[in-house]
């Protein structure tokens, strides 16, 4: 229902005049397969990617609304590209692989060897906290303001105990 929401809104914005910009793609979880022998098709099961906007806005893209560079791996491709076209630009990431040579079947990597994602948002600037996530390791201004102001009552209530057993102290 949220997904809905979210996308409901951005459509409105757009057709208002005011859309919602794309911020940056995200693997929210990496595919089942990573580990490939040369001639073998990519297989994106398991993988998934979303689309997040400026306002924080989620969309999960189904397998239609992206493409993928590769169908038939070679020994040489270290990554496969994923792309998204949001209006005019194209934004994509790249997913690590491991392409063994024909005949070359080492057992040096895990099949489960964590893919390494980068990210390319064309045009669009961030501003990189821990992880590589935006602004301040990920934590929205809200989530800052809420943090702030419960110190700030923490702070206060010591205050009060303090001044309480002061005065308790001086009768």
């Amino acid at each position: 229902v949220l997904l809905r929401y979210e996308s409901a809104l951005r459509d409105a914005k757009r057709r208002l005049g005011s859309p919602v910009p794309f911020d940056r793609l995200v693997l929210e979880s990496v595919p089942t397969k990573i580990r490939y022998q040369e001639g073998e098709s990519f297989d994106p099961t398991g993988m998934v990617i979303k689309a997040i906007y400026a306002d924080e806005s989620e969309v999960i893209l189904t397998a239609d609304q992206y493409t993928i560079d590769k169908t038939v791996l070679n020994a040489s491709d270290e990554f496969v590209t994923v792309s998204f076209k949001d209006q005019e630009t194209v934004y994509t990431l790249e997913v690590r692989v491991n392409v063994q040579a024909t005949g070359n079947q080492t057992e040096t990597e895990s099949e489960t060897t964590p893919a390494i994602v980068e990210t390319d948002t064309a045009e669009t600037e961030t501003f990189s906290g821990s992880e590589g996530k935006p602004g301040m390791s990920g934590i929205p201004v809200w989530g800052w303001i809420l943090i702030g102001l419960g110190v700030a009552v923490v702070a206060g209530g010591v205050m009060i105990c303090v001044i309480f057993l002061s005065k308790k102290k001086g009768e």
